[in-house]
């Protein structure tokens, strides 16, 4: 009995990590998607924005992550 409680409770602890990951992910990508077109736009190159747009966008991501913890 005891054994099926924390099976459960371990599964509702990652179906709720999973869906706090899967909209961090949605959050990065558009984040990404909006950098590297800005960034091209400036003349910069596809490397140079690449990885750029995965620094700040993975920074504000982690940011969001960890005020989201902490509050």
């Amino acid at each position: 009995m005891e054994a099926n409680k924390l099976v459960s409770v371990f599964l509702m602890c990652m179906i709720v990590l999973s869906v706090v990951h899967v909209s961090e992910a949605a959050t990065f990508d558009s984040c990404n998607e909006n950098c590297q077109k800005d960034c091209t736009s400036n003349g910069h190159g596809s490397t140079y924005c690449a990885l750029r747009c995965e620094t700040d966008c993975g920074y504000q991501a982690l940011k969001g992550e960890f005020e989201s913890l902490t509050s």
